[in-house]
């Protein structure tokens, strides 16, 4: 999905997850969270405009702890900017490691034929 000039990248981010195949992925903008995924709080920054890469940390921490509105689920965020590229999938996603583990475990075990092996 390339980028428009003045993109809601909520609204991107929901197309996109939509074409992926999540139906019910949606932003509250209330909350300044993702829905459609039951276990994560999926959140989304610009850090060009909040202070760089070097504060991806800081922000990340901070959804984790005083912007979590009471959410015991793992942050899962989205990292948007157009200075990245021009099309939706050039956005990043991070997360912790554990909470990536878990997803890859999940995935492995739900055809570990495909996953498990030599490449």
């Amino acid at each position: 999905m390339r980028l428009t000039k003045r993109p809601s990248w909520e609204r991107l981010i929901c197309s996109y997850m939509v074409a992926a195949g999540i139906p019910a992925f949606t932003f509250d903008g209330l909350h300044r969270r993702f829905r459609g995924v039951k276990g994560f709080s999926f959140v989304r920054i610009l850090p060009h405009s909040e202070g760089g890469w070097a504060k991806v940390p800081f922000h990340f921490r901070r959804y984790e702890t005083e912007r979590n509105q009471g959410s015991p689920h793992p942050v899962v965020m989205f990292v948007t900017s157009a200075h990245y590229g021009p099309n939706i999938e050039d956005s990043f996603v991070i997360t912790r490691l554990d909470t990536f583990a878990t997803l890859l475990v999940r995935l492995v075990e739900s055809d570990p034929g495909r996953y498990l092996g030599k490449e």
